[in-house]
């Protein structure tokens, strides 16, 4: 039986954006000891009724909610490449052996 444990830190700029929230609120709701989903919003205005996490995710972030790098951890980074999000988090995509973004 799998026992793997997923942590999703999930950036939008509002609330409307976040795809298939219901979705990954039921799973969480599920299964609270295998999924935790952080939703981060960047451009939520601020008289709405958001009640969770302002602002972009950055490192203190990071490790507040991700595993130390181990053998038995794994870390998958998603998003837009316009706006340098891989590279911010892994560091070029071109260094195959090394992370070098705030992941690293």
């Amino acid at each position: 039986w799998d026992t793997s444990k997923v942590t999703m830190l999930y950036s939008s700029k509002s609330a409307e954006e976040i795809l298939a929230k219901e979705t990954l609120d039921t799973w969480a709701a599920d299964f609270p000891d295998r999924l935790t989903v952080v939703y981060v919003l960047s451009e939520e205005p601020a008289n709405s009724d958001w009640k969770g996490l302002r602002g972009h995710i950055d490192k203190s972030l990071l490790q507040k909610h991700l595993p130390k790098p181990s053998i038995d951890s794994i870390i998958f980074v998603c998003g837009p490449e316009v706006s340098g999000f891989y590279d911010t988090f892994s560091g070029p995509r071109a260094d195959k052996e090394n992370v070098t973004g705030l992941l690293g």
